[in-house]
Parts: structure tokens; sequence; C-alpha cells
């Protein structure tokens, strides 16, 4: 643990001291290839590290090694394979080792990496990269085919692109692990090695004999050469009737150098205890023995048996973690194993069907070369990805209520058109369907929790100033080289500072009509009341005004905030109007009003400035028989729910709720909407579509839902008169049809 906090740290100071040397001396944005000790792994991603260096000049690309056996291995294929690769040996005290800790070694490649536009990986040793500071767009081209539980990690899903050889394995990975919208089926690069050179088997033996390739794993719990293996290879031997191939996985060789050297003095033997590239040796073999090797897939290509050595006793008909196991004879001792090779030799070939079906699925475009069109693929992936919308939002995406609902269905239309990157303090990726979609989390509400210890917190107006800024300034972090970007009101000003500095375009959502119109309002309030009205801080609204100035485009929900933005100046190019629309499978009526109470419903925030003390005023004048008035939603601040409070003592039959407001809505039989100022109101749409009248002032965005005297009316602000008026109205023709 101690080492994984020193790299961390190491780390971010080395990013950040990268940020300033890039400054001085500009980089081209670069495509990252990193490989170790782990050569196996070279060659199915190497041919599409050189096609990419050929296809285009926008990046360049940059092969990092950090081990001198596979730099010799990536030196020999770039000298004999044109490319304009710039491959980069990474020296270090552990370079002519093979064996050493993967974070030293995704910690020297951070040191390497500059102005990564992408990073290409074939292991689970992206996730040390991703908390190395390192935000780029990620490729996975994994090392093998699906063949057990470790193949398919639940952080594959996090890929920006993620490579899949065929049919069989994002098959494999929907079941595991869900659909995988960011995978393509594109072929297996690997096997690009039987186009880039002739394939010439080794001579390795002197006698012509059939040659056996026992092929082992490196794991003890999985791998049958820690139990039999040494002695499979002595009593094949022994029979004097074979030429032997040991090729054990290269981690095998690395981790237990000595076991496997020990077979070097069998007769007939040939260890290939690190190969260059096993397709050589698998197509001098003429039966293949492994146990849970991936290279059995590769195998298929060569249309010869494999065997399957059972050292474990595994029960593994129902066990789909062996499912290659079906493609040859399964043996549990080495008699039965020494049988089954014989078998395998006779003309006889009882697997040879299955075995061409499993092909077939595992490996698309396998009669072509597919390097190239992966590299075309991830270009193009990089491109799309810079047109991908950004949508910053402090809250919920999944809220049904309030700005939740307004930004989720913000989010959710956009999803329709493209993908999108949704920035946010919680969302899930299945709530937006359509497209592929990034969800980044920003959750500051720690900090909050931190700041309501301190006196700030009897400040509400100074809680929402630093609580916006603590999620704009920890949000801007986040803006990548994608346009647009969309950011809300309040919380956009360094995310908009940094998307400018990139030369993105700069959308801000605006919930309220222009601040300055919402600002008269709440002071015009504040000299009648005596009150403060809570969040706008003097300097929330000059920020705000910074942002406007900032955006390219200010989008807003209704034609009354987009007057109010004309009215203030905003040139009407600059506009965007985009009405909003609910959820309406989860609004709608499910259940009848189960009495005759006439009872007048308000939905929202209990706070002055949407003139509930007027609708209180009202109702209580008018003193309606058999009426109640239900005020649904809660209190900013202490101080606010004792000034309700009084407004509302002594009458019973005036009544505070929070929560779901569906059955609220089931049980009303009209909605007040008295607000000040409102850029929308959803609440009006949702009690329409529970049937429900309503009554809203013109300061409302939603007055434009109203069709007056048919669904509603609208009224003046602040006019306790109108509201009794439309109150009286709705109570009589409530009377008449009870």
């Amino acid at each position: 643990m101690l080492k994984k906090i020193m790299i961390r740290s190491a780390a971010y100071v080395l990013s950040t001291g990268l940020n300033i040397y890039r400054k001085f001396r500009p980089l081209p944005p670069r495509i990252y290839f990193c490989y170790n000790q782990s050569i196996h792994h070279i060659y199915h991603s190497l041919f599409v590290a050189i096609e990419l260096s050929n296809i285009q000049d926008t990046y360049e690309v940059v092969v990092l090694s950090t081990s001198r056996e596979a730099s010799d291995i990536i030196q020999g294929e770039l000298k004999t394979i044109p490319n304009r690769i710039n491959f980069q040996p990474v020296y270090h005290p552990g370079y002519s080792r093979k064996d050493f800790y993967l974070g030293w070694f995704a910690f020297f490649c951070r040191l390497r990496m500059q102005r990564p536009a992408a990073v290409i990986v074939t292991d689970y040793y992206d996730n040390i990269f991703r908390q190395l500071g390192i935000k780029t767009f990620w490729v996975y081209l994994p090392h093998g085919l699906l063949n057990r539980e470790f193949g398919s990690d639940p952080h594959i899903r996090d890929y920006d692109l993620a490579i899949v050889p065929g049919a069989r394995d994002m098959q494999g990975f929907t079941k595991r692990l869900g659909p995988l919208p960011k995978a393509v089926i594109a072929g297996y690069s690997k096997l690009d090695y039987l186009h880039y050179h002739q394939l010439q088997p080794p001579a390795l033996f002197r006698e012509k004999k059939p040659v056996i390739l026992y092929n082992p794993h490196f794991e003890p719990l999985l791998s049958s050469f820690f139990d039999q293996g040494k002695q499979l290879m002595e009593a094949l031997a022994a029979t004097g009737k074979y030429n032997l191939i040991f090729m054990p996985h290269p981690d095998l060789a690395r981790k237990h150098y000595r076991e496997v050297q020990a077979l070097k003095g069998l007769p007939n033997t040939v260890v290939i205890d690190r190969p260059r590239i096993n397709l050589d040796y698998l197509a001098a073999a003429d039966v293949y023995i492994t146990d849970v090797s991936s290279s059995v897939f590769e195998w298929l290509y060569f249309d010869k048996p494999a065997l399957f050595f059972n050292t474990k006793n595994i029960d593994w008909h129902n066990n789909p973690f062996y499912g290659s196991w079906v493609l040859g004879q399964v043996a549990r001792t080495i008699p039965e194993m020494l049988a089954a090779v014989e078998d395998a030799l006779s003309p006889n070939d009882n697997f040879r069907g299955i075995r061409k079906q499993v092909l077939q699925e595992c490996f698309a475009n396998r009669e072509k070369p597919v390097s190239r069109m992966i590299a075309e693929l991830i270009i193009a992936r990089m491109k799309a990805e810079k047109q991908t919308p950004q949508l910053f939002y402090s809250g919920d995406m999944n809220e049904h209520t309030g700005y939740g609902q307004a930004f989720s269905f913000l989010a959710r239309s956009i999803n329709k058109e493209q993908p999108i990157r949704i920035i946010c303090r919680k969302a899930q990726a299945k709530d937006f369907p359509e497209k592929v979609s990034t969800i980044v989390s920003v959750d500051i509400y720690p900090f909050k929790r931190m700041l309501l210890l301190t006196p700030l917190r009897w400040s509400f107006q100074l809680m929402t100033l630093l609580e916006h800024g603590l999620f704009d300034y920890a949000a801007s972090r986040q803006v990548v080289e994608s346009t647009p970007v969309y950011a809300n009101q309040g919380q956009a000003l360094y995310i908009f500072k940094k998307a400018a500095a990139m030369q993105l375009e700069r959308i801000l959502i605006a919930p309220t009509p222009h601040i300055d119109f919402v600002w008269q309002e709440l002071r015009q309030e504040q000299k009648i009341l005596g009150k403060d009205m809570e969040w706008l801080h003097p300097l929330l609204k000059k920020k705000i005004k910074q942002e406007y100035e900032l955006a390219d485009k200010i989008m807003v929900f209704s034609q009354f905030s987009y007057d109010t933005f004309k009215d203030n100046g905003i040139a009407e190019t600059k506009l965007i109007l985009w009405p909003l629309d609910i959820d309406r499978d989860y609004f709608k009526r499910r259940q009848d009003k189960r009495d005759h109470v006439f009872r007048v419903l308000y939905v929202g925030r209990l706070m002055p400035e949407k003139g509930i003390h007027y609708l209180v005023k009202a109702f209580q004048e008018l003193a309606l028989p058999e009426s109640e008035l239900l005020l649904f939603g809660s209190t900013l601040t202490r101080s606010t729910r004792n000034w309700l409070d009084k407004q509302i003592k002594g009458w019973d039959n005036i009544k505070i709720s929070c929560g779901d407001p569906r059955p609220a809505y089931e049980q009303s039989s009209i909605l007040v909407h008295p607000s000040l100022q409102d850029g929308f109101a959803l609440v009006v749409s949702e009690a329409m579509a529970y049937g429900l009248p309503v009554i809203v002032t013109e300061n409302t965005g939603a007055k434009e839902k109203v069709q007056v005297g048919q669904n509603g009316f609208v009224i003046p602000v602040r006019d306790v008169g109108a509201i009794k008026e439309k109150l009286r109205y709705y109570y009589q023709k409530h009377e008449k049809t009870a």
C-alpha cells in the first residue's frame, strides 16, 4: 500500500510538472503503446501501432518499452515493416530483468507520456495508469481470447473503445458484464503476423516424427504443469515416438525458470521458454496439449487436434470458464493423455467440426489483415469523441423533480442524436440507452458537509455560492477536448474558462430568467417582506453574468425566459430556446381521487420567491368549506420554515408535506404556482398530466402550456385578488361536480 501511495503521489507531482513544461515546449498529441516484460502482449497490438503511424499525421505514435527483451522484439519488427513509429526504450534499474513490479512499469511509462491523446493497452494495468493522473482516450486490445473470468474484468466497461476479436467473445462479455456499447468486433491483430511475415516453422528436430506441443498456463491453481507436467513430458519422451516442444506460457517461463529449464535434458525435446511469437511453433506441431491457455484458440487456425490435461479433476462440463475443453479430448491422468495422443494422430478426428465452428465464432475478418482496419477504427472513434457533447451538472441526473428532471430531459434529448459525456454528482449509463454515454462522477458533497460544520452554515447565500464554486472548480478538471460543452449557470465559470482555452464551443444552460430580472424580483420582494431572499448572493449574480459573456450560446427553457434575456441586451443569435417536457410514463394517473375535499396543491420549494405566501393569504381569506391547501416541498433554511409556520399557524387545513409528489397530484383538485419568477416550472406540466387545472403567474415559463379558460389561468404576480377569483371559480365547479 505504501508503495502505491508513493507512486501515485509522485505521478501527480510529475503531471503538474509536465503541464508546466508543455507551456514552454509544445508537443504534438500522441498515441501511446506501452510494453513490459510480458512479451506475449506485443503482437496483440504492435501491428496496430505500425498501421496507426502510417495512416495519419495528426498524432505521433509512440511505443514505450520498459524491458530489454521486449525492446529487442519490437525493434526487430520495426526494422522489417515500414512505419513512422517513435520508439522509446524506457531505461530503469530493472530494464534487463524479466520480472519487476507492474506499478513501476506504469510509473516509468508515465514519465515519458506527454500530451497523450490515446493510450492503447492489452491488460488490466491500464487501471494503474488511470490512477496516475492520465485523462485520455482509452483503447483495449485484449491479449488473447476470453477463456476465463479474468478476461471479463468489470473495468472493461470503462474503455472508450474495446476491440473484440469475434462474436464468441462479444457474447461472453455481454453475458458477464452486460451490454458493452463501446465494444466493436473487428478481428485479431496477432494473426496479421501471417500477413507481414511468411510463416516458416522452425527446423527443430533431426528425425521426422509427429510433433507434440505442450503449452501449460502459469497460474498454479489452473496449470497442469505443477501437478504432472514434468511427468507428462517424461512419459511422452520415453515412448520414443514423438518430437516434443515444451512451450510454456511466457509468464511460467519467467516466474518458474528453474522448473522449466529442467526439461531441456529430455530426448527429442525442445524447450521454448521465451517465444518471440508462438504462431511459428504452433505451425510446427501436429498435436497441441494444454490446460486453460487461450492460445488454444490460435491453434484452431491450423486445423489440428487439441488435447486438454485435467490434472485438477475439474467438473468442467458445466463450468463456463472451461468452455474451450469441448474442442478435444480431456484426460485426467498421464496414461489417458498418452492414449489421447494416439487417438489424435489417427485419421479419425471427431472434434474437427466443433473446432471449425468455434474458429469462425472466435475470429472475425480472419481471411484478411485487420490491423489497418483497427487503426482506422481507433482514429474514427477519437475524432467522434472530439464531437461528443459534455454536459456538466452538480446534481443527481436520476431525479424526477426540479432541475434534476430538467437536466435529465436535456441529456436524453442530446443522447438520442449522438453519444454524450455527463459530468455530474451521480448518474447511471443505463439511464441513457440511446447512444454510448460516459458518466463521470464529481461529488463535492463531502466538502459541503465539512462547510456545514463551520459558521457558514448559517448563511444559505454563501453556502450556495461556495457549493456552486466547488463543483465548478472540480468539474473544470474533467473538461476534455470534445465539443460542445454544456454547463449550468452559476457552476460554469471555471468550466468555460478551461473550454475557452481549448477552443471548445460553450453553451450555458439558464434554468432561470435573466439574472438581472431574477435579482430585480427578489429585491422587490425583500423590500416587501423585510426578509432575505436566501440563495442569490451578489457574487453569484456577478459570476453568472461573467458566464453569460463567456458563453457562445445560452439555452433557455421558455419563451418567457428568452424574452427576459433579449430585454436585458443578449442578442437573439446567442439564445437557444429548448422547451422542456416530463417523463409521461412516470407522471400519470394510476388511481382516482378518493375524497371530495377541494384540495389546492402547490409543489416546489417552499420559499418566498415562489410566492407561496400570496397563495396562503388568498386561501385564508376565501375560507372555503371542505377545502385544504397542501404545500408540497421543503424549505431551504430554518428561518424560512419559521416564517412559513407563522403564516399558517392556526390553520389546520393548511398542510406541509414532502417526498414523491405523485400521490399528491392524484388526490388534489387544482395546482397553483404563484412564483415571482420561474424559467419554466415543470410541476405545471406534471399537474396537467394528472388532469389538474392550473393557476400560474405571468412570470412563469410554464404559462405557455396554459390554454386560458380550458386547462387553467395566467395571473399577475403578487395578486392575491386574482388567486382568490380563480380559486373561487374552480371551487364552484368542484361543488357542482360533487
